[in-house]
């Protein structure tokens, strides 16, 4: 049931290629933290959407679209509830998992500033401090009466809490995407890495919907919340082994 999620695709690039054809999903769009262009896909859903990635990707190679290591891939998730308790089980899922994430991924996505990881107070807020917390997190300040999701960001669209690894802003307030974005994967026209990666966005948020008794008490016991608990929790077999393998393989 991983699929029911919606998905859009953000590939940045390093030079300017034209001529895609009308049919993708597509948009090509200018983007100031990059020397070319980032190819933005529209809502995609289930194997089409899929398809259309991997339609993207060939595209892409075939135009001799470049990446250098400033370029990313950002995949954006979407079709779940965004609720202020969703907003604290993933910042505290996401920074036990953390670590095991850029393992994966080359060292220079760790100290890229687009994809930072996740403060130290992530794992402390909680549904007594967050407003001071998860406020700091998401706006860099409280969240009061004054905030709320029908508001633009305060700190407008490029506000810097948006470059954490992943980033809840856009779904936080009304000037982003009904989404919640991971920006940490390198740049990258290969369609399997995306395609990995992708899936386990999608773990990452079906274990913050359904896993929150263990992301609240994963503090309290002595398991470790691990990337590979979230992957074998949403996929099942053959896809988990797969999946697993990448991760393992990319480490």
């Amino acid at each position: 049931a991983y699929m029911d999620y919606t998905f859009g695709i953000e590939i940045e690039t390093c030079n300017r290629t034209y001529g895609y054809d009308n049919d993708l999903n597509l948009k090509v769009v200018e983007d100031g933290s990059i020397d070319g262009v980032e190819f933005v896909t529209g809502v995609l859903h289930g194997n089409r959407g899929v398809d259309m990635i991997k339609k993207v990707c060939e595209q892409i190679n075939n135009n001799d679209g470049l990446i250098n290591k400033k370029c990313g891939v950002h995949i954006h998730i979407g079709g779940t509830i965004f609720n202020r308790r969703f907003s604290i089980m993933l910042a505290k899922l996401c920074y036990n998992i953390q670590d095991d994430v850029y393992k994966m991924l080359p060292e220079s996505r760790k100290t890229n500033t687009f994809c930072k990881p996740l403060p130290e107070y992530t794992n402390e807020i909680d549904l007594r401090n967050y407003k001071e917390k998860l406020g700091k997190l998401l706006m860099g300040n409280d969240i009061n009466d004054t905030y709320n999701k029908k508001k633009a960001h305060p700190g407008g669209h490029y506000n810097s809490q948006r470059y954490s690894w992943v980033n809840m802003t856009n779904y936080s307030c009304a000037s982003g995407t009904n989404t919640v974005e991971f920006r940490p994967h390198g740049g990258t026209t290969d369609f399997n890495k995306i395609y990995n990666w992708l899936l386990i966005c999608m773990c990452i948020v079906k274990f913050t919907e359904n896993q929150q008794r263990r992301i609240w008490t994963s503090g309290m016991s002595k398991n470790k919340l691990t990337l590979h608990e979230v992957i074998k929790y949403g996929l099942k077999e053959p896809v988990y082994n797969v999946v697993w393998q990448y991760c393992q393989n990319r480490a």
